[in-house]
C-alpha cells in the first residue's frame, strides 16, 4: 500500500467518525480497495461493507482525489446507514450528509482518465468475417453469438457474414 493509498483510508476513517459523532450512529469502518479500475473514481458497496478506489486516478489527483472523492463515497456509506434502502444514490439524503461534511455535493468527477480508462476496442481480440462486397472486424462477443447459431448479414449486399 502506498502512501497515498493509506492517507485515503485514513481520510475514509475520518469522515466514518465524523458521521458517527454528527449523527450518533456506530457505522463500521469500511473495507477499502484500490483496484477499481476504468473511468470510475470510487464506488461504494454497501453489502460488503467496502469502498474501492481507482488506484491510477488517486495517484493522478492526489490531494482534489482525498478532499472529494474520499468523502463522496464516505457519504453513500453513511447515506445507507443512517436512512436505510431507499435512500437514491445521489438524492436529497446523500446531498444532506455530503453538506453535513461541509462539501458542495457533486455527482461526477471532472478528472482526466487518459491513464485509468480502459478501451474496450484495445483489449477485445477483433475476429476478421467477410460477406460478398466486404470484410467485418468483429468483437469476441459477436464472434461467440455466431459460433452459439446467431447470422449477421451484410446491410449492404444482403449475404451472410462468414469467418475468414
Amino acid at each position: 500500500m502506498t502512501d497515498l493509498q493509506r492517507q485515503a483510508v485514513e481520510k475514509a476513517r475520518y469522515w466514518i467518525d465524523f458521521a458517527n459523532d454528527k449523527y450518533d450512529l456506530n457505522i463500521p469502518y469500511p473495507n477499502v480497495s484500490f483496484k477499481l479500475r476504468g473511468k470510475c473514481a470510487g464506488k461504494a458497496c454497501y453489502r460488503d461493507n467496502e469502498v474501492r478506489y481507482n488506484a491510477v486516478l488517486l495517484e493522478e489527483n492526489n490531494d482534489k482525489f482525498l478532499n472529494r472523492t474520499v468523502p463522496h463515497e464516505v457519504a453513500h456509506i453513511v447515506t445507507r446507514h443512517k436512512y436505510g434502502r431507499n435512500a437514491t444514490a445521489h438524492g436529497y439524503e446523500w446531498k444532506s450528509v455530503m453538506r453535513a461534511f461541509g462539501l458542495t455535493p457533486t455527482r461526477c468527477h471532472s478528472y482526466d482518465v487518459s491513464n485509468s480508462a480502459i478501451s474496450r476496442r484495445n483489449i477485445e481480440k477483433q475476429f476478421l468475417y467477410k460477406c460478398a462486397c466486404r470484410t467485418f472486424e468483429l468483437t469476441v462477443i459477436r464472434h461467440r453469438r455466431i459460433i452459439k447459431g446467431a447470422i449477421y448479414t451484410c446491410r449492404k449486399c444482403k449475404t451472410h457474414l462468414q469467418a475468414v
